[in-house]
Order: structure tokens, then C-alpha cells, then sequence
């Protein structure tokens, strides 16, 4: 149930905002009163999340860039009551088929990232502040199609 003006005079921060549970939960929190800075790597799509919520502060930030935190931290206005770090990324594959390229890819975006954003708006947050990591199983799911067995050594 949206309870209007629930987040009224709270600032919160979500990354990874382009599309699904980050985008739905910025509509949410906008539709409640929060004030909030958003990201993503999509230009199209964070040019219709500022159609959708205007009043936000939309920009385009790649949580796998070394320096996302540090951009990050600079275009917050004030302090954070809430930092949800929801960017992330996904190669679905068996996972000898994963190039060491594309793992390097998902733990820049999915575990360094993160980490260097907390590491650079923790001094921003406001006393009882909230910070939500968004994470997945999606790796660890078994495909239908392939297994993934150890292989035994010979005794």
C-alpha cells in the first residue's frame, strides 16, 4: 500500500535504476515523498526515468568504473537517509563458457562497485541511516540444459 508522504524529507540513493526491481522501487519511494538521486549505465532509459520522476537527480554512473563511487558521492546534494546499492550484472552461462573478460565485467559492477560506493557516501549518511545491498542467486541456479558436476580425480 503506498502510504503518500512516507519518505517525505529523506533523501534516498539507488543505483542500478534503469530497469526492473531498482526502477519499480524509485517509482514507489518517488510516489511516497523521498528525495532521490538515481543511476544508471542506459542513456535512453535514464533519460525516460527523468521523464517519469523529474524531480529526481538522474545520472548516468557504471558502478564497474573504478571512480563510480567518488562521481557518486559528488552529485549528492546533502545528506543520505537511505543508500540502496541495487546495480548489478549477470552473464548466464555455463560456467566454463564464461570468459575470464566477462567474470572480471560482473565482479567490477556486482562487488568492487558497491563496495567503493558505500566506501564513498558512508560519510554522508545520516545518522540512522538505512543501506540495502541488492544481491542474486541467479548464478547459482541450475540451467536445465547443463550441469554443473565436479569431476573426480583418478585414485
Amino acid at each position: 500500500m503506498v502510504v503518500a508522504g512516507r519518505f517525505t524529507n529523506k533523501h534516498i540513493v539507488i543505483t542500478g535504476v534503469t530497469s526492473g526491481i531498482g526502477r519499480a522501487g524509485a517509482l514507489r519511494l518517488a510516489s511516497e515523498g523521498a528525495r532521490l538521486t538515481l543511476t544508471g549505465t542506459n542513456p535512453a532509459r535514464i533519460a525516460a526515468l527523468r521523464d517519469d520522476i523529474p524531480e529526481a537527480a538522474v545520472v548516468l554512473n557504471d558502478s564497474a568504473s573504478r571512480d563510480s563511487g567518488v562521481e557518486l558521492a559528488r552529485v549528492i546534494d546533502g545528506g543520505v537517509d537511505g543508500l540502496w546499492l541495487n546495480a548489478g550484472r549477470a552473464t548466464v552461462a555455463a560456467v566454463d563458457q564464461i570468459a575470464v573478460e566477462d567474470f572480471d565485467s560482473l565482479v567490477a559492477t556486482n562487488v568492487r562497485g558497491p563496495f567503493l560506493q558505500l566506501a564513498a557516501i558512508a560519510p554522508m549518511l545520516d545518522d540512522g541511516a538505512a543501506v540495502l545491498v541488492t544481491s542474486s542467486t541467479s548464478p547459482m541456479k541450475q540451467r536445465p540444459a547443463r550441469r554443473c558436476t565436479p569431476r573426480r580425480r583418478p585414485r
